[in-house]
């Protein structure tokens, strides 16, 4: 993480076409360090410096939805989005389905799991069963359960 926030801002300076990637990752690492804000930030700073759709876009808007935002409104249009970009973005989309349902389970819980257990088995069909994304999904899950069951 040092060595990223070092380098956005010489990639900044330089125009680098690097920089959307930097961003990314930055902002993955973030989210793995449970740093929502600045996850949020970076994931924003990506869907500004790259184009719109592509894996890296699709990536920073699962950050996003899993830290509880939707900027763009994308929520509403999400079944069309699916439809549209399976072909092109289809390792993708298991985590942003999954993404969708972990923001929308707060607002509408049937509707959260049913998206969560969409990308769960979007990433089992589309992944494999023992891909990390899967696993990962698996192991939130239980966490998610686990804690918003607690809140009720």
């Amino acid at each position: 993480m040092v060595l990223l926030q070092s380098a956005i801002p010489l990639l900044e300076a330089n125009h680098s076409p690097l920089l959307a990637s930097a961003y990314l990752h930055a902002a993955l690492a973030a989210q793995r360090n449970q740093q929502s804000d600045q996850s949020v930030e970076l994931a924003t700073s990506t869907l500004q410096t790259c184009y719109p759709f592509d894996s890296m876009y699709m990536k920073a808007l699962g950050v996003l939805f899993y830290a509880g935002q939707d900027p763009l409104g994308v929520i509403t249009n999400i079944n069309d989005l699916i439809a549209t970009y399976t072909d092109d973005y289809a390792s993708y989309l298991p985590w942003l389905v999954f993404s969708v349902g972990v923001l929308a389970y707060p607002q509408d819980p049937s509707l959260g799991m049913e998206y969560v257990a969409r990308g769960v088995s979007l990433g089992k069909e589309i992944l494999g069963e023992l891909h990390g994304c899967v696993a990962r999904m698996q192991v939130l899950v239980g966490d998610v359960r686990i804690e918003w069951n607690r809140d009720a």
